[in-house]
């Protein structure tokens, strides 16, 4: 196997962190919201982290990186809603395609390690397709879902991932890839089939990807709450375009 060299860890991360500014990007923890925006023109889409209010500080992050669903798709998806009885629907703004799931992660270092390992990622940006249905079932009941072609950059673009995170220590995820959009979760004794056949042949507009996302899960009574928590984009260069220094 392969020897993994890991990324080199900054000697003083408030200092590090405050080093990007191409892009402006979202970035919340706890009670804040930190852009970098000193418009530097670097390679760089890194984002500043916020320290976590007290009360949070010593609270869990359960973590995940995603592609963002663009509105037009989600608007499709959305229209879906109330096409299946008993189905218990998702709001569209909870539509997203899972790269990796990191689980809960319990410190404030461990959050800055990831942020800056996620930064360094690159990759072209690429079209993704939705096509066909599927239905996946765990110890919490069904969900139904909106599958996702398998193509290379996709599916490059998870591997990067994926290995940017085993460099900084993070446990590998031997689970094979799957993208998909979750849009509903189903009683045991909804009947699915049928809605599967027909939407099976739907097809939708390529959605055009040039970046990726860290989100973190909230728990909630009914359904987990997702929040974007920062933004990368695949092609550093695009932002200089787009922001130049």
């Amino acid at each position: 196997m392969k020897a993994i060299t890991p990324f080199p860890r900054p000697e003083n991360s408030s200092q590090s962190y405050k080093q990007c500014g191409a892009f402006s990007m979202r970035v919340k923890f706890g009670t804040g919201i930190n852009a970098c925006e000193k418009g530097l023109g670097t390679k760089c889409n890194h984002a500043m982290l916020r320290p976590r209010s007290r009360q949070g500080a010593d609270q869990p992050m359960r973590l995940f990186t995603a592609l963002d669903i663009a509105p037009p798709q989600k608007k499709v998806l959305a229209s879906m809603r109330g096409s299946l009885p008993g189905a218990i629907w998702l709001p569209p703004e909870s539509y997203h395609v899972t790269l990796r799931f990191l689980g809960e992660i319990e410190s404030r270092h461990t959050a800055e390690e990831i942020d800056f390992a996620l930064s360094r990622i690159t990759a072209v940006p690429f079209a993704l397709q939705l096509n066909g249905t599927g239905l996946t079932t765990t110890g919490r009941g069904r969900k139904l879902w909106i599958g996702v072609e398998r193509s290379d950059e996709l599916l490059r673009l998870q591997a990067r991932i994926e290995s940017a995170l085993r460099r900084i220590g993070l446990v590998p995820d031997k689970r094979r890839f799957q993208p998909h959009v979750v849009i509903a979760h189903l009683p045991d004794d909804t009947l699915v089939e049928r809605w599967m056949q027909i939407h099976n042949l739907g097809r939708y507009d390529p959605m055009p990807i040039d970046r990726f996302a860290l989100f973190e899960s909230h728990r909630g009574p009914d359904a987990p709450h997702y929040e974007n928590c920062a933004e990368y984009l695949l092609d550093p260069k695009a932002v200089s375009l787009v922001h130049p220094a």
